[in-house]
This record gives C-alpha cells, sequence and structure tokens, in this order.
C-alpha cells in the first residue's frame, strides 16, 4: 500500500511539475519524512492521507473544482478517517475561498459549489442513517462524535 500511494504522489508531482528532477526530489521527500523522521516505523499508514491523494488525482484528472463526481467523492472521502477527513473538507473550503478572494471564482459559482457539496454530505449522512436504521442498528450519534473531536482538539491544544 505504501508503494501505491508513493506512486501516485510521484505521479502528481511529475504531472503538475513536469520535472523529474522535482518529482523525485519530492518522491524521496515523502520517503524520508514517512519513514525516517519517526522512531517507531512509519508516522501515518497508507491508508490514512489516501483520500486526500485520490482528491487530488481526481483533481488533476477532471481539472474543475466544481464537478459533481468531486464533489460527491470529497464527503464520502472524507468519513474515511477524522483527520484526513478534517483536512479534505478545510482545505477544499480554503481552495473556494481563495479562489473567490482572488476573483477567479465568481460568488454564484461559489455558492453553487458549496450547496453541492452541502448536499451531497447531507445525503451521504441520510443513507448511513438510513442503512443502520434498516438492519436494525443504531444510528451514528455525530453529536456524540463532535463532543469526542473538541475533547480530542483541547487536549491537543494543552500539549502544545
Amino acid at each position: 500500500m505504501y508503494f501505491a500511494e508513493y506512486l501516485l504522489c510521484f505521479y502528481l508531482i511529475k504531472k503538475v511539475s513536469r520535472s523529474w528532477l522535482f518529482s523525485l526530489l519530492g518522491f524521496f521527500s515523502i520517503i524520508i519524512i514517512n519513514n525516517l523522521a519517526s522512531t517507531y516505523g512509519p508516522q501515518a499508514g497508507p491508508l490514512r492521507w489516501l483520500p486526500i491523494f485520490i482528491i487530488l488525482f481526481l483533481f488533476y484528472k477532471f481539472k474543475r473544482f466544481d464537478n459533481k463526481i468531486l464533489l460527491f467523492l470529497i464527503p464520502l472521502l472524507s468519513l474515511w478517517n477524522m483527520d484526513s477527513g478534517i483536512a479534505l473538507m478545510v482545505g477544499y473550503l480554503f481552495t473556494l475561498f481563495l479562489l473567490f478572494l482572488t476573483g477567479k471564482l465568481s460568488f454564484k459559482k461559489l455558492l453553487s459549489v458549496i450547496f453541492f457539496l452541502t448536499f451531497f454530505s447531507i445525503l451521504i449522512v441520510g443513507t448511513i442513517q438510513s442503512t443502520h436504521l434498516l438492519l436494525g442498528l443504531k444510528p451514528v450519534d455525530f453529536f456524540k462524535l463532535f463532543h469526542i473531536l473538541r475533547k480530542y482538539a483541547l487536549i491537543c491544544t494543552g500539549m502544545v
């Protein structure tokens, strides 16, 4: 799995920079930071940041930030892992904000993208809740989930 993730990072850097030197430098930097910088093995498993690399790859392929497939996959893949999901959603929303501030994105288009992102998020959460109810399971308590997230955020803030 590491090989696939590193290969995807190399491919993205190579295609965007169009330079073998930068792509090899980025490839070896990722390997060194992930493996050699920690004492007990890689700092994060390859599955932890895989959703971000998948979205980056699809963004490169679609070349449009308002593609409906991309807008559906962002909330879906943000459920993969808590910290990579937060990074994915906040990163995408911050990118939209920067595009709006620089004038490359109109206000109407910004509202449209945020609407579809919110719609797909509610659709995915509703599908999860409905599936749980149909299978006779307890629904997911999102308020408890956000409480736990807040608790861990406060603990990490105290550690800094």
